[in-house]
């Protein structure tokens, strides 16, 4: 039976979800042995289950599973480079994916930049899997999607939620000995909540779980409909400079960005807010961002688990900024050797360090500001500024003397975050965003901040 193909029998049609280290070792042999004519031959494959139970008007509406593996082959004939996809796991699917892929790279160009294929290489054991997440089933998502919809009836607002529950594995192994293989399962929820009128709208969720029992759904519930109920009949305030009160869920976005903008050649060649124009070089050991922030990629931490290798790289702890002081870049192999450095993986998987503070005491220290629950429709404008452009959505509300005293009608950013990051007064527990919704990667550690300067371009008038 190939890999890949239900092994259950008549009574219990249940297609096996995952591939095991030793399935995956065996694809990449019969992949081997295909004769292929390219000089090197590497191969990824990845997949599993993500499943999703959806309710809405407070009513359950849709269960949801995707199930499947892809694979990809890249073959290198000298320095050209050609690669194919397929899900077909049997004999024929493998010898055509290996056969467009030695076509795509007979008619490459030469890379210039090519470097062997990486080696064995010691992988830490992160042990993301778990297995009675793993059988979560629609009626175990919709006991916790009941809660949810038991408090909007109750609040008398319409509830609107999607719980997803993914299990997935990777491999990847080449003809130079290197293999890695990686399982993960995880769960994330979000929900909005609106008023019957429809002028009310409020949204809050719950990321990066991997057990169910740890969902507070009543919690999250509740958070949305009290947002929903004081954001009726928002008004309109006036754009410019503002004192403003990140959620984790909006402040996620701007940690992100600077994540993305840590890449090493990209700051050596100038291309990017960390190259110093004077000096035309890095700015490694430079006072970059506000000297309350420390932010690192950590994938051991439990409350993460992750860090999936880059070009084959093993995940490992690295400090980007301590105290607003830029400590590393990302490097591809490549580039580490033109600059004679350690290569780096990339920048994910990040974990903020925060503070003390409660948002309810970024309320009350707070003369007149905004609280923004989260962002929507966030594009980059600049990217050597780390600048770019969202709205705010499902409640943005008026701070007056350490109160919330309205409703707002949604605003445009327009914003660095760079600039954000240097005007951080105060931080919160760090809460994980990301993991969820069908892509376990990119579970971030992240505060809620107070933020002194934060540019609003333009009102937004909708719900």
């Amino acid at each position: 039976m190939p890999v890949g193909a239900s092994s259950t029998g008549a009574g219990s049609q249940r297609r096996r979800v995952m591939m095991t280290r030793d399935e995956c070792s065996e694809l990449f042999k019969r992949i081997v042995s295909m004769k292929s004519k390219a000089e090197e031959l590497s191969a990824s494959v990845a997949g599993g289950e993500s499943a999703g139970s959806r309710f809405t008007n407070n009513t359950m509406s849709a269960n949801l599973s995707r199930n499947d593996d892809q694979l990809t082959i890249v073959a290198r004939i000298g320095r050209r480079e050609g690669s194919a996809s397929t899900n077909k796991l049997d004999d024929a699917g493998l010898k055509a994916a290996v056969e467009a892929a030695e076509f795509a790279a007979s008619i490459a160009p030469p890379n210039p930049e090519q470097m062997p294929l990486l080696g064995p290489q010691t992988y830490p054991e992160i042990n993301a899997w778990r297995t009675e997440l793993a059988g979560a089933t629609p009626m175990d998502r919709a006991r916790l999607l009941k809660i949810c919809a038991d408090v909007c009836k109750k609040r008398g607002v319409n509830g609107y939620g999607f719980l997803s529950t993914t299990n997935t594995y990777s491999f990847s192994a080449n003809t130079a000995g290197n293999q890695h293989y990686a399982r993960d399962t995880v769960a994330g929820y979000s929900m909005t909540a609106r008023t019957k009128d429809a002028t009310g709208s409020g949204w809050a969720n719950q990321m990066a779980v991997r057990d169910l029992k740890e969902f507070d759904m009543e919690r999250v519930a509740e958070r949305a409909c009290e947002k929903a109920v004081r954001s009726r009949e928002p008004k309109m305030v006036e754009p410019g400079r503002w004192t403003v009160i990140l959620e984790p869920a909006a402040a996620i976005t701007f940690l992100g960005h600077i994540g993305q903008a840590l890449n090493g050649r990209a700051a050596d060649e100038g291309r990017s807010a960390m190259h110093n124009r004077e000096k035309k070089t890095n700015r490694i050991g430079e006072q970059v961002l506000g000297p309350n922030v420390t932010i690192k990629t950590e994938p051991l931490n439990p409350r993460i688990l992750g860090g999936a290798a880059a070009s084959g790289l093993p995940p490992r702890n690295i400090t980007w900024f301590e105290k607003g002081v830029l400590k590393n870049l990302s490097y591809d192999r490549y580039w580490a050797e033109q600059k004679k450095v350690e290569p780096t993986p990339t920048a994910n998987f990040l974990s903020m360090e925060g503070g003390s503070a409660t948002i309810d005491e970024m309320i009350r220290s707070t003369e007149r500001g905004l609280l923004i629950t989260h962002f929507w429709y966030v594009v980059f404008t600049d990217q050597q500024s780390v600048s770019y452009t969202g709205i705010t959505r499902d409640g943005l509300f008026l701070i007056e003397k350490g109160k919330i005293t309205q409703p707002c009608v949604n605003m445009r950013f327009n914003d660095s975050a760079i600039s954000i990051f240097n005007n951080i007064t105060m931080l919160g527990k760090p809460e994980p965003q990301g993991g969820g919704f069908g892509n376990p990667q990119g579970i971030n550690l992240v505060p809620p901040m107070k933020v002194e300067n934060f540019n609003f371009r333009s009102i937004s008038p909708s719900v």
